[in-house]
């Protein structure tokens, strides 16, 4: 009932083919994403694989032909036109790097379904938000719903004590393959709940209210520290630009780094209410693997390490469609070389660092994430102007992926792929400075950045976030009212 309530709000119009492209447009990208969340019991139920992905992806290709087909109200702000054409940039730069990469077919595939993505999200900019927050926002509330939905389903499935919603070390997955996902999209969800409410009807108020509590409980119980961190400031900042005083600022402020710092610095275990973790508990390490590795080997992106899976689905290119990938299947444990080595660029073997006391320490305290990223830059310096090919990141670094975006945006797609995406990033600054008030959209977005320097998430259309994240970036470039408007661009109205 709340869900078909949400589909149909559409108060913003009273144009009929505007209401029917509007139920179209969230009845097909809502199914997209509840097959992402569903799709590995889907599988081992016995659906096919490659239909399954035809049904998730389809679906998206279809709503952007709906749309581009249907009405389109306000004005073109130049911003949406700038947006659209470096998504298009990035799409091409990818099929040329593709001829070149290190696995073309896996880059073939990346790049056709990125084309897909972005043509949604460059027709969804141009041809149905265009310059209108209202209808932008009625889009977001109803997806934030239905993700609340969905996590409710996991929480509800962990209390029956259905065993696959819960993973190592007690942490809640629900629905999704791993608890970094749950973490995230309940992160995500909380923060941008928070930026949508206002003067609403009491039913959207209380549905967005009730999804806010779920998605916090999803976050905690996850054991995610970067989804807490995420939540964190993206809450901070939602509450701060609508408080009136620059002290109640500043103590909204003081009260998220706080956060931010109990994350970093309790250990997970007590935000999971486990005291009786043994003493030498290591989050890099997997009971299984406990049995079979060596105590003295660290592993990098292994499944029950709280932050460090990535934020595709599985070990494989978050966005390359492969078999596991659309099982949700966790990442491959792959052995690390030890925190102090570095493998050597010319033979592959390993060799000592200059000071592997600190590079051990400060490895250890990163997840690993330290040495993925030197071992990324050493990779991004042999292809740096087209890179290694799209999805070709845990092909390059053996198995692992490379947790955080710009890397990856460099690693795969070089100097013209970045340059690309940096326009993007280019229009995000120019709203963030020049719109006044500052956009609703602030602190969902500054989370949206907090996620994408630990789990590079973005580009992996196979995990649940890149999506949402990617229309919350499109929602605040071409909606965001600006106090001056460029030249022959009409204001945005917020009517």
């Amino acid at each position: 009932m709340l869900l078909t309530r949400a589909l149909l709000d559409t108060r913003p119009t009273g144009v009929v083919s505007y209401r029917a492209t509007t139920i179209a447009w969230r009845s097909l990208v809502g199914l997209s994403v509840v097959i992402n969340a569903v799709r590995g019991v889907v599988v081992e139920a016995g659906a096919s694989v490659v239909g399954v992905q035809l049904v998730q992806f389809g679906t998206i290709a279809l709503a952007a032909v709906v749309v581009f087909l249907g009405p389109r109200l306000g004005t073109l702000p130049r911003r949406s036109v700038w947006l659209a054409l470096a998504l298009a940039l990035f799409v091409v730069v990818s099929f040329v790097g593709s001829m070149f990469s290190v696995d073309p077919p896996s880059s073939l595939a990346s790049s056709g379904l990125t084309l897909v993505m972005f043509g949604f999200l460059a027709v969804t900019a141009t041809w149905r938000w265009r310059d209108s927050s209202v209808h932008a926002f009625a889009d977001l509330r109803f997806l934030v719903i239905v993700h609340g939905v969905l996590l409710f389903a996991g929480l509800a499935l962990a209390g029956l004590g259905y065993s696959d919603a819960v993973g190592e070390y007690s942490r809640l997955t629900g629905l999704y393959s791993n608890a970094n996902y749950a973490g995230v999209v309940g992160a995500i969800t909380l923060v941008l709940a928070c930026c949508l409410l206002g003067s609403l009807p009491r039913w959207l108020t209380v549905a967005l209210v009730a999804t806010m509590a779920i998605s916090a409980a999803t976050v905690l119980l996850s054991g995610s520290r970067t989804a807490i961190i995420a939540a964190a400031v993206g809450l901070t900042v939602s509450i701060a630009v609508r408080l009136p005083s620059l002290w109640s600022r500043a103590l909204a402020a003081m009260v998220g780094v706080s956060i931010c710092a109990a994350a970093v610095f309790v250990p997970v275990a007590l935000l999971r209410g486990e005291s009786s973790l043994p003493s030498d508990f290591d989050p890099n390490v997997t009971p299984s693997q406990e049995a079979t590795e060596p105590a003295d080997v660290p592993q990098v992106g292994t499944s029950g390490s709280p932050d460090s899976a990535p934020e595709g689905s599985g070990g494989t290119p978050a966005s390359t469609p492969t078999p596991d990938d659309s099982v949700g299947a966790p990442p491959t444990e792959i052995e690390a070389s030890s925190p102090s080595r570095r493998p050597d660029s010319d033979t592959g073997t390993d060799t000592e660092d200059d000071n592997p006391d600190t590079i051990g320490t400060i490895n250890d305290q990163t997840s690993g994430r330290l040495e993925i990223a030197l071992r990324s830059l050493a990779a991004f310096a042999e292809a740096p102007f087209l890179g290694t090919g799209l999805g070709t990141a845990s092909v390059v670094l053996d198995g692992v992926e490379t947790h955080n975006f710009p890397l990856q945006v460099l690693l795969e797609t070089g100097l013209l792929g970045a340059l690309s995406l940096s326009v993007v990033l280019a229009l995000l600054i120019v709203v963030l400075v020049y719109s006044r008030p500052p956009p609703l959209l602030t602190g969902a977005a500054l989370a949206i950045g907090v996620v994408e320097m630990a789990l590079s998430s973005m580009l992996g259309w196979g995990g649940p976030t890149a999506l949402l994240f990617w229309l919350v970036v499109v929602a605040l470039c071409t909606t965001s009212p600006l106090v001056r408007p460029a030249s022959g661009e009409v204001k945005p109205t917020t009517k």
